[in-house]
């Protein structure tokens, strides 16, 4: 990849800067010892230098002396001598003056040396400077690149999670859809029963009001149907309120997830915008190019229906089957063998048929004339019935021998035989008194059996659903799991009752099987308290040192307490975003030092180290602080970056947390 390569190249390029850094000391050490050295130089030339300057300052004393006598000489030979003693000590001065120039020649030119001494050294050192600051722009370079990396890989995810968000959004619209029509199904079930309620009132009254024996029989055959309907429409009322209750769980579970996927593309493009303006991009033009519609990837392509008619005849589904009035008005290509209408579904629409008729046939006395005709009609029909689908399952297995669509085949084979003729209107009516005798009669035996026999058997009352809602409203909510900071497997929670119960469950924790190089998230829910358990409490419970208002500093809403698989077995992980920097730098270092005076201690028991005091080490360029409880990478991992505090107990969790974050 050509990042790569590039970032290979900078590596190179930064440790040959260094190795010129590291032999620059060197070369300016000899320039400096030989400045030094003139220095010293100097400074006995200027000694010898002192008592030349005090003798040449006695003869300049010595010279104006002698002018002063010269002047106040009166007689030309006292004035000559004067002279002549000036001239003696013009000659001393000289004769000094000469042996002072030649020793500040000296010094100069040991000045002189040390400047071009000064300028090498300079020299050196702006060379330094320079390479210096070409190794921070390496550096630089190496941040960018890795950030570009890290710009990539979160917008990868950000892109899934956008996708995901989609199809989220599409899933509530589905729900929210969903919803509506069962409070439309359940508002015109209401409406019916509501209706049946008042019509079977009204017969009951009238059951009150009636005299004749008759007529009160005609009534509570009617009554009796009414309160059949009545039972059906009930059913469907409870069969629609659980659909509504099962609905109203899945747009729980749906917003829930809704909210998850946004917390996580919020986390996301907070992360994104921080890379932004170090790299010098404008953040609402690179988040524009991941927020452009997303192909969501389906999890199996569905066939249109034209490749479906292209590929394999017409199939009847089994959510799809014809009743009566649909089989003898149309010709269906291909029928299931599931898809078989049964004798009883037949008979059960046969017992449709309008009011009007009804009565009209109540009202005449052949009921026990016409018993066995009405018994020999439905025989019949029934045998038409079983006839013609014996006829279409032997079609049916014909076609499913049939060769591939694509070979060429007559049309008219896939074609079924016409199903048998409509039976004629006098059938109908002669079957539907049938089944109304034989109905009446079911009803007269009940009424006896049930009414005159065993008057006290008291009436099933069925339990309103309303209570199972007033119950359902008494329930605590549902402990709310947050979001995991890192990619985990699966999630643990287990549950206790009190705090003091969270050792019991440790071994329930223990025998969970890890993935190796996987997280697997932790939360105990406290079912008493109605919430999760959190690290501070459990740190209580081991009694783990932990300093005095460290949990204070950290996000409690956005913290992860996981899990990690690894060869050497199952290592803790905790990390948590930094909510308040001041204080927590002086709080780590304090707790450092009280471990390594006193040691570490879990649940009152002083555990052995391989080292009494932590170190320091890196991974991706992060630095982290640790100390080692045993060679089974086993020890206590802390480090700060991103505005994160990571915390685990082994080297690879660590690793594998700085990649999570780092999006490596």
């Amino acid at each position: 990849m050509p990042e790569e390569n590039e970032k290979e190249k900078l590596e190179r390029e930064k440790e040959e800067i260094e190795k010129r850094i590291e032999a620059l000391p060197e070369k300016r050490k000899p320039l400096e010892l030989e400045k030094m050295k003139l220095e010293e130089k100097i400074e006995e030339l200027e000694k010898i230098l002192e008592p030349i300057s005090e003798k040449e300052k006695e003869i300049e004393e010595k010279k104006l002396e002698a002018e002063k006598e010269e002047k106040e000489a009166k007689t030309t030979t006292e004035k000559r001598e004067k002279e002549r003693k000036r001239w003696q000590i013009e000659e001393e001065r000289e004769k000094i003056e000469k042996e002072k120039w030649f020793q500040l020649d000296k010094i100069e030119e040991l000045k002189k040396k040390i400047r071009e001494i000064e300028l090498k050294i300079k020299k050196i050192l702006e060379e330094e400077k320079d390479l210096e600051r070409k190794k921070e722009e390496i550096i630089k370079k190496e941040r960018e690149i890795e950030l570009k990396k890290e710009k990539e890989g979160l917008e990868k995810i950000l892109k899934e999670v956008l996708a995901k968000k989609e199809g989220l959004e599409k899933e509530k619209e589905r729900t929210s859809k969903e919803k509506e029509q069962i409070e439309m199904e359940l508002s015109k079930i209401l409406q019916k029963e509501k209706e049946i309620e008042e019509e079977e009132t009204a017969f009951e009254e009238e059951e009150r009001m009636t005299k004749t024996a008759e007529e009160l029989k005609k009534i509570e055959i009617q009554r009796a149907e009414i309160e059949k309907e009545r039972k059906e429409v009930e059913m469907k009322r409870w069969e629609i309120e659980d659909k509504k209750i099962e609905s109203e769980k899945e747009i729980k579970k749906v917003n829930e997830d809704y909210k998850k996927i946004l917390e996580k593309e919020k986390t996301l493009k907070g992360k994104i915008k921080e890379i932004c303006e170090v790299l010098g991009l404008r953040f609402e033009e690179e988040i524009k190019k991941n927020e452009e519609k997303p192909e969501i990837i389906k999890e199996e392509e569905k066939p249109t229906m034209e490749e479906v008619e292209e590929e394999k005849p017409e199939i009847i589904k089994e959510e799809e089957k014809p009743t009566m009035e649909e089989v003898e008005e149309e010709k269906p290509e291909i029928i299931k063998e599931e898809e078989k209408p049964k004798v009883e579904e037949v008979k059960k629409k046969m017992v449709i048929f309008p009011e009007e008729e009804k009565l009209e046939y109540l009202k005449r006395e052949e009921v026990r004339t016409m018993e066995k005709d009405v018994e020999k009609l439905r025989e019949i029909e029934a045998e038409k019935e079983r006839e013609r689908i014996s006829a279409l399952e032997a079609e049916a297995k014909k076609i499913k021998v049939l060769p591939h669509p694509k070979e060429a085949m007559p049309q008219k084979e896939t074609i079924l035989p016409k199903p048998p003729q409509k039976p004629s209107r006098a059938k109908k009516i002669l079957i539907r008194i049938g089944i109304i005798l034989i109905f009446f009669l079911f009803l007269t035996f009940f009424y006896w059996y049930f009414g005159i026999k065993k008057p006290s058997t008291p009436k099933i009352i069925e339990k309103p659903p309303v209570e199972k809602e007033e119950k359902k409203v008494e329930e605590k909510p549902e402990i709310l799991i947050p979001p995991s900071l890192i990619s985990v497997e699966k999630v643990i929670s287990p549950e206790i009752s009190k705090i003091e119960d969270i050792p019991k469950i440790s071994d329930q924790i223990n025998q969970e099987v890890l993935s190796e190089g996987k997280f697997t998230q932790i939360a105990i829910k406290n079912k008493s308290d109605n919430r999760l358990v959190s690290i501070e409490e459990i740190s209580q419970i081991y009694q783990i040192e932990v300093p005095e208002g460290f949990f204070q500093k950290l996000e409690k809403e956005s913290s992860t307490l996981a899990l990690f698989g690894q060869k050497e077995g199952k290592r803790i992980v905790f990390l948590a975003k930094v909510k308040e920097e001041t204080g927590l730098k002086e709080l780590l270092k304090n707790w450092e030092e009280k471990i390594s005076k006193e040691g570490v201690f879990v649940s009152g028991s002083k555990i052995t180290t391989l080292s009494p005091y932590f170190r320091t080490s890196s991974y991706q360029n992060v630095g982290f602080r640790y100390l080692t409880i045993s060679k089974e990478d086993l020890g206590i991992c802390y480090a700060w970056f991103d505005n994160y505090f990571v915390f685990t107990t082994s080297f690879e969790g660590m690793k594998k947390i700085i990649e999570e974050i780092k999006g490596i």
